[in-house]
Formats: C-alpha cells, sequence, structure tokens
C-alpha cells in the first residue's frame, strides 16, 4: 500500500434524515428522473442540482448512495451534454444566460464529484455496512466517477479559458492517490462502451489535458485533444520515480498543475509522480512521418 500522500477530501456535511425531490430509494430516484421534462434541458440540471445536493447531505448508507446516484446518471448526462451544445463554440465573453447555462453544468459536476466521493470515503469508514457488492469494487468505481467528472469540470475551465479553481487540480490528484492507497488504480473497469480503463489511465489522461498547454489552443482544437487522449493513453506511464524519459511530474499533494520535471526543484518527492511520454511522442512522430505525403497529420 502507498501511504505517502496525505488525504485531504472531505465529506459534505451530513445535516438531512431524508430527501424532498423522492424517497430514498433507487426506484423511486429512477421514476423521478423519468418524469423530468427532458425537452427543457436546462430545467431539468436545476433540478438536478437539487437532488444532487440533497443526496450529499443526506445521511445514508453508501451503497444506497451510490445507487440512488446511478438512477440519475443518464439524464445528467443527456442535460449536460444539451446545454454544453448551447455555450460552446460561442464567444470566450459570453451572454449573461449562456454563462448561467455554463455555470449550471458546472455545478452538476462538481456536486457529482463530491456525491461519489462520498460514496468510496463512507465504504472505507462503513466496510461492513456493504452488503451487495464488493466494497472494493464499490470504492474503484466510486473514485472513477469522481474523477470522471472532475475531469469533466476541469475540461470546462480550459474550453472557456479560465484558470483552475481553488483546489481543482488538488481534488483530481487526491482522488488518485486514494484510489492508489488502497491497490485500486490499475484495475481495468469496463465503461459504457464495453471498452475498459482503470483511475490511472483516466487520471493520466485527464492531467496531459494540463500538458497541451490549453489556454493556447481554441475550442475545436481542445475537443480534438480530448478526443484522442482516450485512444492514446496507453502510451503514457506513471511511476514514481524520474528517469531520463519522465517529461513531466505531478505532486499529488499540491494543487497545481503537471509540471516539467525539470522544473520541479522542492517538495516532497514520495508525493511526487512522473510520467512517461516515451510511446506517446514515438506515436505522435510516427503520425507526423506518415501524413507528410498526404500534406497533414495522420491524426485517427
Amino acid at each position: 500500500m502507498s501511504d505517502d500522500t496525505p488525504i485531504r477530501l472531505r465529506v459534505p456535511p451530513q445535516d438531512l434524515d431524508t430527501l424532498s425531490v423522492f424517497a430514498i430509494r433507487p426506484e423511486a430516484a429512477r421514476e423521478w428522473a423519468a418524469s423530468l421534462p427532458v425537452a427543457n434541458p436546462q430545467v431539468v440540471a436545476q433540478q438536478l442540482v437539487t437532488a444532487l445536493d440533497e443526496i450529499n447531505r443526506c445521511r445514508m448508507q453508501p451503497e444506497l448512495r451510490f445507487n440512488l446516484l446511478a438512477g440519475l446518471q443518464e439524464n445528467l448526462l443527456i442535460a449536460a451534454a444539451s446545454l454544453s451544445r448551447r455555450f460552446l463554440n460561442q464567444p470566450l465573453v459570453m451572454p449573461e444566460e449562456l454563462r448561467k447555462l455554463a455555470d449550471l453544468v458546472t455545478e452538476l459536476y462538481s456536486l457529482s464529484v463530491s456525491a461519489y466521493a462520498c460514496v468510496a470515503i463512507e465504504t472505507l469508514r462503513e466496510r461492513d455496512s456493504v452488503r451487495g457488492m464488493n466494497p472494493a469494487r464499490l470504492v474503484c468505481e466510486s473514485l472513477l466517477k469522481a474523477l470522471e467528472y472532475s475531469s469533466r469540470k476541469l475540461q470546462l475551465t480550459f474550453e472557456f479559458h479560465q484558470p483552475v479553481e481553488i483546489n481543482g487540480w488538488l481534488t483530481l490528484h487526491q482522488l488518485f492517490a486514494l484510489a492508489e492507497r488502497q491497490e485500486l488504480a490499475n484495475i481495468a473497469i469496463p465503461d459504457a462502451d464495453g471498452e475498459s480503463t482503470s483511475i490511472t489511465r483516466l487520471y493520466l489522461e485527464t492531467v496531459m489535458l494540463g500538458c497541451c498547454k490549453p489556454n493556447q489552443l481554441r475550442q475545436a482544437d481542445q475537443t480534438t485533444v480530448q478526443r484522442i487522449l482516450p485512444k492514446w493513453g496507453h502510451l503514457l506511464k506513471l511511476q514514481r520515480g524520474a528517469g531520463d524519459d519522465t517529461l513531466f511530474v505531478v505532486d499529488l499533494s499540491r494543487d497545481q498543475p503537471p509540471l516539467y520535471s525539470t522544473l520541479y526543484r522542492d517538495g516532497d518527492v514520495s508525493t511526487c509522480r512522473w510520467i512517461e511520454t516515451t510511446g506517446l511522442v514515438a506515436c505522435m512522430r510516427n503520425l507526423l512521418d506518415a501524413g507528410k505525403g498526404h500534406g497533414r497529420a495522420g491524426i485517427p
């Protein structure tokens, strides 16, 4: 086990005993979600914000919280995608109405990160309360979900060319550190498309977005990077020690993006992980060479 990185993730205050939006049952959550006005994604998102906020604050077993969240996922993703189409690829100085839509999607992602982190932390505290699912699997899937929403939130920040909010990077690092400590980071987990991923791979794909100088990329270019990185994730490696080919470093205890290894001067190296990019660089060079004869890079 890895115990060198302090974990400072916090559970939202548990100050509710019941939910106002639906009964505390998975089937009730699904029925409520099915009744939402899908033709009006803004209303759907607003109601989901209320539901997620209450789920985060309500006292319940972690497995039940996970199942309630599962009943809302499809509607949440559809609403976020619908609203994103309205405010992406717009002037960076957006009208107030579009700005509010972007903030609404960001809040959905933030609440989802908190909700799934809460499931993971409470499962670790109350393993014996989990009956219908392997506790380790519940922690693993919850941390993967939390990382996914943290990644989506960072992507929005990059697309708007805004600074990452305070603790934005730290939350991402801490979610990974917790998975690493529990020896869950490299477990393959099937995704909705039948492919498999892992917490390490998703984490690497996300931190690599921060290595692409997103503040200098147009939204369309960022979309291309986001689309390609999952296909190239297997070419990246995360390791504990620095090597000749480790181009970037992340400090899991600090609220900062990945840095060039040569620029990392201080800090406790026991909390650092180095990113080895040799395979990715070789792939990109091959694509560039292959595309020269066609006047373009051979990006898939």
